[in-house]
């Protein structure tokens, strides 16, 4: 790189983000995208009447949003906050020290839903606990609801709800109206459930199936009261009001072995749910977890609810999109007259504007930071791999686009030569990133035991002869000592007539193609690869044969055996085979007989071990076929069974005819 063009050229610098210094700054930023409204859109489509019935008949109101961390799931649903009410819960466990997150945590919220003591109780008690929560959340909605924004509608009410609990909160703390919110309701929902228990006729097994419906009553009678507090005019296509639970996957832990429960936390919450499935109250699960499974209850769970109620999972939401910010990046550039070069793209403000929302969103910690303190050797790393879609992708029209992102490309499945490319600049870094100035690594991967000479095609990703481009084949499954570990290859043109070979290189297609092989995957050929760590690669290649992975391979008669089940065929053994059966020997390995091993019935009395067949028709065919004279070959010492002895045999038939005066009778 050359500093001193980089100084003369200038870096780019772009409008600042208009966040001031605060987590909480990040979601007063203005919202960009659709993703909120087509959530919105997405649970009134499963929740249509037209829709909610047969076999799409809902189990119960609720969707799980599963994304990583910083792909906007908590923005969107504060975003939906503003347009549809809404009741935001946060049951994030406390961080360690040093760690940053938002939305804070709903403390009360949290030691209520995942209290150790639920471990020692049964799931009936459990559920009866759900039910009492939200209960007491739809009777502490409603009265304040009353007290504070009786005379507001629609959207208007639901914005200004959302405001209210957002008062006075800050990075680590929720507001107080949030909090006094929170704790008034896990207060009112213990003493239910105190109370309940006191008054059950079987304390130990509360609640019993009666109790339990006297609660879902309760429950229902509370939901009611508080939709026509928020929407008394509600439509009967969309959803009036939503619940939403931040970082949900506390609730999907499962039940411990010492545990009365036999269910997680998550689906005795989903089966309270679904007793208000009839309401039009909808409640949304937020996780970074990637594990479905716990999201989704499995069919047989509460069959004969389901059986009634209805059996339809809503599949989780994920569609929170990357760049979102991107058509901003390109737009600033070009108003303030910047190319899009490498040293604009290592700039804090273009690579924020990529990738997960919450980059740009962001507060930065220094303006005044150059690109090498605050994005450490971002000019000499790559930040990930894509897959291409395309062979097009592969292209150095298309490269371009990759190589501004910091960004190699997999190649999809079967595509020809190339399984990965990484683009490369050609020229000062401050210069434009254009097709002309772009190159590539090839990049072929092989897990190959006994390797051969393998070509790389440069013209998928840079036809253009005179620009250079690299390509390198990775030989991961080579073990031999004798080549080399890393080599150039280099594929000579040909020779025509009276052409001395190298005499005119312009020729050469392979003049600008610098290609090498490695082989192996050790830390003899990767000074990246611990020596320690060489037998975790080859786990992960699984370069082994059947012999090595099974683990009596060296005991001959099991060894034998394994092979008897023909998990592969080999020229030695196919053709051995072939050989004795062609001799008249008897076909087909043999069992090696080992002694003090007692054979089994199937095969006592037979040679070998070979268990008895009965000989099938096409077998008696072939036997048939061989005696009738229509196979061809014939063997030493037997009567001839061919064409030309046939023949022959009709013309001494013939002959004694003609010399007896009676004819024998043919059989």
């Amino acid at each position: 790189m050359n500093s001193i063009d980089d100084q003369g050229q200038g870096v780019a610098q772009l409008p600042a983000s208009d966040s001031y210094g605060s987590l909480a700054d990040c979601f007063r930023t203005k919202y960009l995208g659709g993703t909120a409204q087509c959530f919105l859109n997405t649970t009134n489509y499963y929740t249509d009447i037209k829709r909610n019935k047969g076999d799409t008949k809902l189990y119960n109101r609720s969707i799980s949003v599963l994304q990583s961390s910083g792909m906007g799931k908590s923005r969107m649903v504060d975003e939906i906050a503003e347009s549809a009410f809404t009741i935001p819960a946060n049951i994030r466990e406390k961080l360690k020290e040093g760690e940053k997150a938002y939305p804070p945590p709903d403390d009360s919220l949290r030691k209520y839903l995942v209290n150790p003591v639920l471990d020692v109780r049964s799931d009936a008690y459990e559920q009866a606990n759900h039910a009492a929560i939200v209960m007491a959340l739809c009777d502490a909605t409603k009265t304040r609801v009353d007290t504070h924004f009786k005379n507001l509608e629609g959207s208007e009410q639901a914005s200004a709800w959302a405001q209210y609990l957002k008062t006075g909160g800050t990075d680590k703390e929720v507001g107080p109206n949030r909090q006094g919110f929170y704790e008034e309701a896990v207060g009112n929902a213990t003493e239910y459930i105190s109370n309940r228990c006191r008054g059950s006729t079987n304390p130990k097994g509360f609640p019993t199936e009666k109790e339990f419906d006297a609660i879902v009553a309760d429950l229902k009678k509370s939901a009611k009261n508080m939709l026509s507090c928020v929407a008394p005019k509600r439509s009967k296509t969309t959803n009036a009001c939503y619940f939403y639970f931040d970082e949900a996957h506390a609730l999907t832990k499962p039940p411990t072995t010492e545990s009365l429960r036999s269910r997680s936390s998550y689906r005795n919450l989903g089966k309270v749910l679904s007793k208000i499935n009839a309401l039009p109250i909808f409640f949304v699960f937020l996780s970074t977890n990637s594990n479905l499974q716990r999201f989704a209850p499995v069919t047989h769970d509460y069959t004969s609810l389901r059986g009634t109620e209805g059996s339809f999972l809503i599949p989780p939401f994920v569609e929170l999109p990357f760049d979102i910010f991107l058509p901003d990046v390109y737009k600033a550039l070009k108003n303030f007259g910047k190319t899009r070069s490498l040293a604009n793209a290592c700039t804090t403000e273009v690579m924020s504007g990529m990738g997960r929302p919450l980059k740009d969103s962001w507060p930065r910690a220094s303006e005044e930071s150059s690109v090498d303190d605050s994005l450490p050797r971002l000019r000499t790393i790559l930040l990930h791999f894509a897959l291409a879609n395309d062979s097009e992708m592969l292209e150095a029209r298309c490269l371009r686009t990759a190589l501004f992102r910091g960004m190699a490309m997999q190649a999809k499945d079967n595509q020809v030569s190339i399984d990965a490319v990484i683009p490369i600049h050609m020229g000062p870094i401050t210069n434009p990133i254009t097709e002309q100035t772009t190159s590539a690594i090839n990049l072929q991967f092989k897990n190959r035991k006994n390797t051969r000479p393998c070509s790389v095609d440069r013209g998928i990703t840079v036809p253009d002869l005179k620009q250079p481009v690299i390509s390198i084949v990775f030989e991961l499954g080579e073990k031999s000592s004798s080549a080399a570990l890393v080599e150039p290859h280099h594929a000579s043109p040909p020779v025509t007539r009276g052409e001395v070979s190298g005499s005119n290189p312009d020729l050469d297609p392979d003049r600008t193609h610098y290609s090498f092989v490695a082989r192996g995957c050790t830390s003899k050929t990767y000074s990246a690869i611990p020596e320690e760590a060489e037998n975790d690669y080859t786990v992960i290649l699984a370069a082994n044969g059947l012999k090595d992975d099974f683990p009596r391979a060296d005991i001959a008669e099991s060894w034998a055996l394994v092979r008897q089940l023909k998990p592969f065929f080999d020229s030695k053994i196919a053709m051995a085979g072939w050989k004795k059966q062609k001799s008249g020997a008897p076909s087909g390995p043999s069992a090696p007989s080992a002694k003090g091993v007692t054979p089994s019935r199937s095969g006592a009395n037979i040679p070998d071990n070979r268990s008895r067949v009965t000989r099938s028709h096409a077998s008696h065919d072939l036997t048939k076929l061989s005696t009738s004279g229509r196979m061809e070959d014939e063997g030493p010492g037997q009567k001839g069974t061919g064409l030309q002895a046939r023949a022959q045999r009709r013309k001494n038939r013939s002959s004694e005819g003609e010399g007896s005066s009676s004819k024998k009778p043919r059989r």
